[in-house]
């Protein structure tokens, strides 16, 4: 008989355990006996040292003791604290060294996953293959293998981190040829998988203390080995094969060349380039040019071709960059497609929609169609197929060439075009006849081509004397269009507020017969004429609208599920008269039309919006009503800001077109300068002073010179000069460095993409395919270089002012008046968000609360805000969060919190903590637009002043903040400023000690903000800088093939004079400014009105 401790194999054997290690400590150390239950998961452990006496001891400590007897090969387990006796039919005994080994493992359920696993087989069955096999099917190359030597055979081991849990299952539930162990972390226990050591920690604690490891199996059997065992890599020990016949081939000269049909498939479609047509499909251009203005059809160019097929007419878009394309209106017109550029081959068009397949290398399509001995190439397509048209020489001249303008006696209609065609046509003038002509006759219906005929008989006309009445009325229009362009001239500027200005214009407009701009006149009128509303003048505004009083006209307006912006504008224009004439619709009625009016999505000016809503609540005297309406204009133009296409009217567009005022004294450079045209000349002067100082041949500079200028010429659709300036460079092409030869390219293509108008995905497949031309790997790395920092050659376009991801989130549930507690919150000493974040939660408050539109809520959210800006500590997110905060207090106009953060701006820019200038410049910049939109332009110029005092810490940090300001000054008008702080820039620029980078990137920002100065100011400042461009040194490694900065600072140049959007941006924006502030003032000046405030 022996005294043993009965274990459960569950987890309440941890407490008996740790009361047995507490109460007889030195039998852990002991010999054990070990019985294992095979029908389930109990064990008993016997001692020697454990006798009656020591169990008498330990009984009532609570351990689950009894007594062992075999009995005919069973073992019956007696409890000695009473119980029935357990017997075990099937058992099995083994012995332990110590008390730690004696445990049984316990069954863990489910399949749990561990850090490691230890896959054990014998080294001389099959198991190991197959398990290296599957493995490595899985791309299990990390896998490390251990061989082991015992007494009877050696093991071999596989070692998985990670393992997949399959491949255990395989091995645990197999036939037993392989066991598998896991472990967690780094321990030196390995146990077998599904299975825990109750003891886990002591365990690994002993092995550690002897530098061994171990595996213990399902019955808790130890195998101890070393702690280091020496693993490799699983391809070490795998002897690959492969069973296969081998043939060697060896490469000989072949002259198999296969016939591969080419053949048109569909494409994306684009806009069409040229057009092929037949003398009546020309004719059919009249309506179209009737109502083209002079700059579009000096777009268009026609040459007469002759073949096997008679007489063809081609008709080509010459396309120039910010100006609207004409090939939709052109295909509508003629009712044929038309036929788009294929990239990379100036000369070869194909049918829109439609592309060559397959793709082949641009000499193989040369020498295919003859793309060089041909002017142009036109891939058409019929019912039989593709079919080539070579077009060898061709005369183009602009359509207007093509054009006769007559005068007839509809004198009326004819000086509506004449008036439409002010600027279009400035230096022609109409000397009117003495006497009235005959009126001209109809035209014949039957026409044959666009050839010189001689008149019709002229038929016998019998009309009244009119002579002094054609005279009378050609006196009263000139004399009516003197009025347009004197008032014009007053409220072109901006802010005009008087409203007798405005109905008299609006009166001429009308009286001109242009509708649409005598309503945005009487729209201006009744703005600042204020409630309540004239009733003539509204009556005029609904008359322009063309607009309907009647109740059933105004349900349906009201009720429709779609309104386009001339129903809305009927719509607000008769609501408007309903109100000022005393007739004002139902309330139900008001009740559907007062939200439409209120959504700032609506597409008409935000002057007629207010007019409808102020009108009706000033009419209701509903003060809530006023006080919402005011509240949601208001908070409509602080997110959204005023539409150039609703708030601005269309001859205020026209003349903001124009780069200075009609004067009739200037002289013509200055007049030049105002047109279109002018970015061409001033490119060209640019050009003449560049090659002035020699170009030589077979020169790397010059070939980049040349085709960077190219590059400008085409994008203003100079195509025949830009052609020219390449010509050289394509005979030389082969004489130059690889790399140089890929670059040169890249800007060829480049040409043909201006010139064709392609997508940018067009432009990306482009260049990927001439970087990878280039085989060597260092030279390739040469053009990437370059293709990378030029602003042409890259394929993605990240632009300064696009909006940034915002990462911080307002909490759910919050609304408009639980902004100000989240902006103390956030900005509070105790927090632990990052400056960027409590940065990002200022801006994303103070842009809620002027959506909002209410003035309280916005100096909330700032009297929250302002006291912790200090808490910021990097100054650059700083200057973020105090920019958010200016324009929240410019639309307050609370001048003394302006001052306030305008102060801490500059104190900013003067620190020397400032890691970088960037997030200054953007904050400088968000500050000035805002103070321009709320009219807060000796705020604007006090920030501009002192940052022009400021010393930045960095030379680059000083250009940008310079850049900047300068900038800043032109945008408020103060042009004499602004150009003494260029000059010093440029001087510092090209003559300062800078650094290779730095004088670079002062470069670079010169010409980014000249895009803001008009052309011939940019090419004063820009012979400068092409005459020093030596200075514009650098270091790189690519400079043995390539100057990188004197390639970058040519492109800004052209790229600048090539520029005509920004600065008339920058004149839009600056009206829609001025406008804007009025309109604030007249909603507060009406809501004060109504509420008595």
């Amino acid at each position: 008989m022996r005294f043993c401790l009965l274990l459960t194999g569950t987890a309440s054997d941890g407490a008996a355990l740790t009361v047995l290690a507490e109460a007889a400590p030195f039998l852990t150390e002991r010999t054990w006996s070990v019985m294992l239950d095979m029908s389930g998961p109990g064990s008993a452990l016997a001692c020697e040292a454990l006798d009656a006496v020591l169990a008498d001891r330990l009984l009532p400590r609570g351990l689950p003791l009894a007594t062992a007897i075999e009995q005919d090969e069973t073992l019956v387990l007696t409890p000695l604290r009473g119980g029935p006796p357990a017997r075990w039919d099937l058992w099995k005994e083994r012995s332990a060294p110590r008390l730690v080994e004696a445990l049984r493992l316990r069954r863990v359920p489910g399949e749990p996953l561990v850090d490691e696993a230890l896959f054990v087989m014998r080294a001389d069955s099959e198991a190991p293959r197959l398990l290296i096999e599957r493995l490595l099917l899985l791309g299990r190359s990390d896998a490390q293998v251990v061989s082991f030597v015992d007494e009877a055979a050696g093991s071999f081991a596989v070692k998985v981190k990670a393992p997949p849990i399959y491949l255990m299952m395989a091995a645990r539930d197999g036939g037993g040829e392989v066991a598998v162990y896991g472990r967690h972390g780094a321990s030196s226990l390995w146990v077998a998988w599904s299975f825990e050591h109750p003891a886990a920690g002591a365990a690994a604690a002993s092995l550690a203390r002897v530098n061994q490891a171990a595996l213990v199996d399902r019955d808790g059997q130890w195998v101890r080995t070393p702690a280091e065992w020496r693993a490799r890599a699983i391809l070490d020990a795998a002897a690959p094969e492969l069973e296969a016949p081998r043939v060697a081939m060896r490469s000989v000269a072949s002259e198999v060349r296969f016939r591969v049909p080419i053949r048109l498939a569909p494409a994306a479609l684009t806009d069409p380039d040229l057009w092929l047509l037949t003398p009546e499909q020309l004719l059919e251009l009249e309506p179209l040019i009737e109502v083209s203005t002079a700059d579009e059809l000096s777009r268009l160019t026609v040459a007469r071709l002759t073949g096997a097929d008679g007489t063809v007419y081609l008709l080509r878009e010459r396309v120039r960059p910010g100006a609207a394309r004409m090939a939709g209106r052109v295909s509508d017109t003629l009712g044929v497609p038309g036929y788009s550029q294929v990239a990379g081959a100036d000369n070869l068009y194909v049918p829109t929609g439609r592309r060559l397949m397959p793709v082949l290398r641009r000499d193989d399509l040369r020498a295919l169609l003859g793309l060089e001995r041909a002017h142009t190439v036109v891939i058409t397509e019929d019912h039989d197929g593709p079919r080539v048209v070579t077009i060898v020489e061709v005369d183009e001249q602009p359509l207007q060439r093509w054009i006769d303008y007559v005068a007839t006696d509809r004198r009326l209609e004819l000086d509506k075009l004449l008036e439409r065609s002010v600027f279009e046509f400035p230096e022609v003038t109409i000397e009117w006849p003495k006497e009235a002509r005959q009126p001209a006759p109809k035209r014949p219906q039957t026409r044959e081509g666009p050839v010189k005929r001689a008149p019709p008989p002229k038929p016998v006309v019998v009309e009244e004397p009119a002579s002094a009445i054609d005279v009378d009325a050609a006196a009263h229009l000139r004399a009516l269009r003197e009025q347009v362009r004197a008032l014009e001239r007053r409220v072109v500027a901006g802010g005009c507020e008087e409203p007798e200005v405005w109905q008299e214009l609006g009166e001429i407009k009308a009286a001109l017969g242009d509708g649409d701009e005598a309503a945005d006149c009487f729209e201006m009128a009744l703005l600042h004429g204020g409630p309540p509303y004239d009733a003539k003048l509204a009556a005029r505004l609904l008359s322009a609208t063309r607009g309907s009083d009647s109740d059933d006209a105004l349900m349906e307006w009201v009720v429709a599920d779609r309104r386009t912006p001339a129903d809305a504008s009927r719509l607000g224009a008769s609501l408007v008269a309903r109100v000022a004439t005393q007739r004002p619709p139902a309330d139900e009625l008001m009740q559907l039309a007062l939200p439409i009016f209120a959504d700032p999505r609506l597409p008409v000016s935000r002057r007629l919006a207010w007019a409808v809503l102020a009108g009706w609540h000033r009419h209701a005297r509903d003060r809530l009503g006023i006080t919402r309406a005011k509240e949601a204009i208001l908070g409509g133009i602080n997110e959204r800001g005023l539409s150039e296409l609703h708030d601005l009217p269309r001859f205020v567009r026209h003349a903001l077109a124009r780069e200075g005022d009609d004067h009739s004294d200037e002289s013509v450079e200055a007049r030049a300068d105002r047109l279109q045209q002018g970015q061409l000349v001033a490119l060209e002067a640019m050009w003449h002073e560049a090659a002035h100082a020699g170009l030589p041949e077979m020169d790397a500079p010059t070939a980049f010179m040349r085709l960077i200028f190219a590059v400008g010429f085409a994008r203003l659709g100079a195509r025949g000069l830009a052609q020219e300036l390449i010509a050289p460079v394509e005979l030389e092409i082969d004489v130059h460095e690889v790399p140089n030869r890929a670059l040169f390219r890249l800007y060829m293509a480049r040409l043909a993409h201006e010139s064709s108008g392609g997508s940018p995905e067009v432009w990306a497949a482009e260049v990927a395919r001439t970087v990878e031309s280039v085989r060597d790997p260092r030279m390739q790395q040469a053009v990437t270089w370059l293709q990378k920092r030029s602003m042409w050659l890259r394929t993605t376009y990240e632009e300064e002012s696009a909006a940034r991801t915002t990462r911080f989130k307002l909490p759910a549930g919050v609304d408009v008046s639980g902004l100000a507690d989240v902006v103390a919150r956030e900005v509070s000493v105790g927090t632990r968000s990052y400056d960027y974040l409590i940065a990002e939660a200022v801006d994303v408050c103070v842009r809620r609360a002027l959506a909002s539109g209410s003035d309280a809520v916005v100096a909330e959210v700032l009297a929250s805000a302002e006291p912790g800006l200090g808490n910021i500590q990097i100054l650059s997110h700083r200057a973020e969060a105090v920019a958010a905060c200016i324009h929240g207090a410019a639309s307050l106009g609370d001048d003394a919190m302006l001052g306030r953060l305008l102060e801490t701006l500059v104190n900013i820019a003067r620190s020397e903590k400032l890691g970088s200038a960037r997030e200054l410049v953007r904050a400088t910049q968000r500050g000035l637009a805002a103070l321009r939109r709320f009219g807060g332009l000796e705020p604007a110029r006090a920030l501009l002043e002192a940052l022009a005092r400021v010393h930045a810490y960095t030379s680059s940090d000083q250009i940008a903040l310079s850049a900047t300001v300068a900038t800043g000054f032109v945008q408020i008008g103060e042009e004499r400023v602004a150009d003494e702080v260029l000059d010093t820039l440029c001087t510092q620029v090209l003559g300062g000690s800078l650094d290779y980078v730095t004088r670079a990137q002062g470069g670079l920002a010169v010409a980014q903000a000249l895009r803001h100065w008009p052309n011939m100011t940019r090419v004063e400042r820009f012979r400068r800088f092409v005459a020093e461009l030596a200075v514009f040194r650098d270091t790189f490694t690519a400079s043995r093939y390539y100057d990188t900065h004197k390639i970058l600072i040519l492109e800004a140049i052209v790229d600048s004079l090539a520029d005509s959007r920004t600065r008339h941006s920058d004149r839009v924006q600056g009206f829609l400014d001025q406008e804007e502030h009025a309109l604030r003032r007249r909603i507060v000046t009406d809501w004060s009105a109504v509420c008595g405030r």
